[in-house]
């Protein structure tokens, strides 16, 4: 192991045992390791992913394991662990930790965002209904260090700008009762990967079902949505509305799906929306290379509003207009092949969308487009496709992936 890193396990391990192994002490702890250590400025990270990739350690060292492919473990300890985090195109979506401990940021730009989830209704430890809220918008660079605290009293959401951002984590592995959760707007928070095991048995089999004959899996489905709890029938649709969209009416499964969920159908809905913008994001990102478009790919992740996204660009970018700079990246997207017949914003690739998207990213008022339109082009023309035209008024505000910029 380097020597810096090892001076870095060996100060929190000196300072927390001080601290008589206080849970609540750790995170500050390993903060200030950070901090006083600077690996974003000190370590060979090349030098140490060679290391690693040789097998260097010494005899009877035990380094861990980590279940994600892009955190590489480099120490693990009586008591904490130590790892290297090397994001590409991947999301950190919201989410609450059962550890206690610290990160610092080593290479790249990140957006994060702060979150607070004030719970409504609680099915079960794992599942939970609610409000969530984001507190705090901003960036963060090489050596800024963020203390983590365990359970709901810290929820964030990590975007990487550039390809690696990579960091450095240390945290506690002891269990002390807390889950780790992830939080889906507009307020659902679940264990992190948690289906338990009847359902994923019904799912495995709606999956063979739908390989077979799709109509009997849409009524089988619509059946068993009739007849099951809330917490099944959420994991369920959202299977559905994930894997089903093709050939399945998922709106009148939906529909079956309200009688469940009652007062909280509302919520569950802008759940499931998430998940499918969540999912589309997800793959612009791994098409996209052009580091204004990622940052403004990671700013519509995060960002609730037009004016976060808005406070995002001037932070990133002083000296530009922010609406001029989202213009210009979205229209460049919007104009740019992508893969699947789609652009690389994600919408089809139509010349007569591409101008419609540009009306109304100045003005999202769909009779100022049309009004616009009656002036630049041929006003019978315009006043016959009418129709046509606030539809896809209606199909480009109601886009997952810019539905931050149309938000009421």
């Amino acid at each position: 192991m380097r020597t810096i890193l090892r001076e870095l396990v060996n100060t929190v391990e000196a300072q927390w045992r001080r601290a008589h192994y206080a849970e609540s002490a750790f995170a500050g702890i390993a903060a200030e390791a950070l901090v006083a250590t600077a690996p974003h400025k000190n370590l060979d990270i090349a030098g140490v992913l060679a290391e690693i990739a040789r097998g260097d350690r010494e005899q009877g060292e035990f380094v861990g394991t980590h279940s994600a492919s892009e955190v590489i473990p480099f120490f693990w300890g009586a008591r904490f662990s130590a790892y290297l985090h090397f994001w590409y195109d991947e999301i950190g979506n919201p989410h609450s930790h059962a550890w206690s401990g610290a990160y610092q940021v080593l290479s790249g730009t990140c957006v994060q965002a702060s979150l607070a989830f004030d719970e409504k209704l609680i099915i079960d430890p794992k599942f939970k209904l609610g409000t969530i809220e984001t507190t705090h918008l901003g960036l963060i660079g090489p050596g800024t260090t963020v203390p983590v605290l365990r359970g709901p009293q810290m929820i964030h959401g990590l975007s990487y700008i550039d390809r690696p951002g990579i960091a450095i984590s240390i945290r506690t592995h002891e269990d002390f009762g807390d889950l780790t959760f992830d939080y889906w707007p507009p307020g659902i928070a679940i264990e992190t990967g948690f289906l338990d095991a009847p359902t994923e048995r019904r799912i495995k089999a709606l999956n063979a079902l739908y390989a077979t004959d799709p109509s009997q899996c849409a009524q089988t489905l619509e059946n068993a949505i009739e007849v099951t709890d809330f917490r099944t029938c959420f994991f369920l649709l959202r299977h559905a509305t994930m894997k089903f969209r093709e050939q399945i009416d998922v709106r009148a499964i939906c529909a079956s799906a309200a009688r469940v969920f009652g007062k909280n159908t509302d919520v569950v809905m802008g759940v499931l929306a998430e998940f499918e913008r969540d999912s589309l994001l997800r793959q612009r990102r791994k098409e996209v290379r052009n580091l204004n478009q990622r940052f403004l790919l990671s700013a519509l992740h995060l960002a609730p509003t037009r004016n976060a996204v808005h406070r995002l660009v001037a932070e990133r970018y002083p000296g530009e207009d922010p609406q001029k700079f989202v213009v210009r990246n979205l229209l460049e997207m919007s104009s740019t092949p992508g893969t699947g017949g789609k652009t690389l914003l994600g919408t089809p690739d139509n010349h007569d969308l591409h101008t419609i998207l540009g009306l109304l990213l100045d003005d999202d008022r769909t009779e100022s487009v049309l009004a616009r339109l009656e002036k630049e082009y041929d006003a019978t023309e315009i006043r016959e496709k009418e129709d046509l035209l606030r539809e896809a008024c209606r199909g480009i505000r109601e886009q997952p992936i810019l539905r931050p910029l149309f938000a009421s």
